[in-house]
């Protein structure tokens, strides 16, 4: 009997099967991971990764490592989530997206051993897995030098931490997931701590110092050098200085008073495992890299702002940096809605509250009540294309209008306003 061979999905089909798995949800844990690499060939164990958890800013440090392993004239791969544009955004090779046909034939390939694993004791793959194995799965056709790789979720039980990377990096550290990762930053810190790996280097650029106690305990337990920012390296003005250097003129392009020290970050990520890249490959890495939606211009009178902040540190940062706007608001399950509001509360002429179609997306009235315990009484509320319309019209030509809360608020927000012109 000939064995017969999986239809071959186009793209649109693709990205259908691949959203019907998010009705499973976030279900974290490494044996239906590993079960799939095996299936699929291991291609996991040829990723040579720059592995990158955190709660904030694990994102840009991962589109700057991009870039800089780009200048540097290396094939580089990226894993960057959620989207805000397109949906291929997360999946990366030398800065490029993955190709429609790429996506709908890895995906169709990683179907095909997914569904093989349907019947296991471990039950099927969830979406994050899914996605994670079609990265696998390009970057080893791409033969990547290296690939930056972010963690979905966590880190300990993250799909993404079937590798053995070059080095693992964390970011900053703040409450978030509470349901899923514990309710103190010690306990999310050991969690995120869970991708250092025996003997692999870690760079961290926490700044809690219960958190980084944490992570430095696991690196010595596991025999890791570990850098700490503002201890072993750090940045002053644009110098960075790390153990194996010193690199100057480093210029982020990325707004915000934060992301020079998400560049800092970068930078000893690559010094620690890619010390032949030279310094001007690195000012260019640092100076090309855009992360969308990071305090992310997109229009002018008014001028709209799309920034993914979805909780209260990020949100503080992004008001600091703004200043009054009309601000479009929502927010997924999982996440301090209300703390989130009451850090953007400075930022906040008038709050727009929007429903995405997310399946994760909080309610009306769920947005309201959190506006309520922030002190802050919403103008409108409705779908996010209402919610931008609304914050438009009332901003006016000059004014400015912010669209935050969620990541997945930047994308239904940017689709529909397309559409409407």
């Amino acid at each position: 009997m000939t064995e017969r061979r999986p239809k071959t999905m186009d793209y649109p089909e693709a990205i259908a099967f691949v959203e019907g798995l998010g009705r499973r949800g976030w279900r974290l844990g490494l044996d239906r991971m590993t079960d799939l690499m095996a299936t699929l060939g291991n291609p996991d164990q040829e990723c040579r990764a720059v592995h990158i958890a955190g709660t904030n800013g694990k994102g840009s440090v991962a589109y700057m490592v991009q870039a800089i392993l780009d200048e540097a004239g290396l094939v580089s791969g990226g894993f960057l989530s959620p989207f805000v544009f397109d949906y291929r955004e997360r999946i990366q090779s030398s800065g490029i997206w993955i190709s429609e046909e790429d996506f709908a034939r890895i995906a169709s390939e990683v179907r095909a051993a997914a569904e093989s694993l349907e019947d296991s004791d471990e039950g099927g793959v969830s979406k994050f897995e899914f996605e994670t194995a079609v990265g696998f799965q390009y970057w080893r056709e791409k033969a990547c030098d290296s690939v930056a790789l972010e963690v979905g979720l966590g880190g300990r039980l993250d799909a993404t931490n079937v590798v053995t990377p070059l080095v693992s990096v964390i970011t900053e550290i703040g409450l978030d997931h509470a349901e899923h990762l514990g309710g103190t930053l010690e306990a999310i810190a050991g969690e995120k701590a869970g991708i250092i790996k025996a003997g692999v280097p870690v760079v961290c650029s926490a700044t809690d110092p219960a958190a980084v106690n944490v992570i430095a305990e696991v690196a010595a337990r596991e025999g890791c050098e570990c850098w700490v920012q503002g201890v072993d390296f750090g940045v002053e003005g644009d110098v960075v200085t790390t153990p194996v250097g010193v690199v100057e003129g480093i210029r982020p392009s990325m707004r915000g008073a934060h992301q020079i020290r998400n560049a800092a970050t970068a930078v000893a990520a690559i010094h620690a495992v890619r010390k032949e890249i030279s310094d001007d490959a690195i000012r260019r890495g640092i100076a090309r890299a855009v992360a969308p939606g990071r305090l992310q211009k997109v229009s002018e009178n008014p001028e709209i702002w799309l920034d993914g902040a979805h909780n209260p540190q990020a949100a503080a940062a992004v008001a600091k940096e703004l200043g009054p706007c009309h601000v479009v608001f929502s927010a997924t399950q999982g996440h301090d809605c209300a703390a989130t509001l009451s850090a953007l509360k400075p930022a906040v002429s008038r709050l727009y509250l929007a429903e995405m179609r997310n399946e994760r997306g909080r309610r009306a009235d769920e947005l309201g009540a959190c506006a309520l315990v922030a002190g802050l009484e919403p103008a409108f509320s409705g779908d996010p294309s209402s919610a931008l319309a609304a914050a438009k019209e009332s901003a006016g030509h000059g004014g400015r209008v912010l669209v935050t809360g969620s990541f997945y608020l930047l994308s239904e927000a940017w689709h529909s306003g397309r559409q409407s012109g």
